[in-house]
């Protein structure tokens, strides 16, 4: 079975434990044209997720980095 688009960049997301992921790889790695969209739909669905302009490459293109926020709760 194949996993939706929007399922594979949340796990990328996850996985990358609140370090910015590149938009480049969701293009060029994972093959999702739209994912832009795809981030967009996983807001809406209450995913706290932040954009930059991708400061870390040497891009010809204006690319963004993504990273998901993870908020800390406190034990007090």
């Amino acid at each position: 079975m194949k996993v939706a688009d929007k399922q594979r960049i949340k796990n990328l997301l996850f996985k990358a434990e609140g370090q910015w992921v590149c938009s480049q790889i969701f293009f060029r790695e994972l093959f999702i044209k739209d994912y832009a969209q795809r981030i967009s739909e996983l807001r809406s669905m209450g995913l706290d997720i932040e954009g930059k302009v991708c400061d870390q490459h040497g891009h010809k293109l204006f690319m963004y980095k993504y990273n998901r926020v993870i908020k800390q709760e406190t034990l007090l």
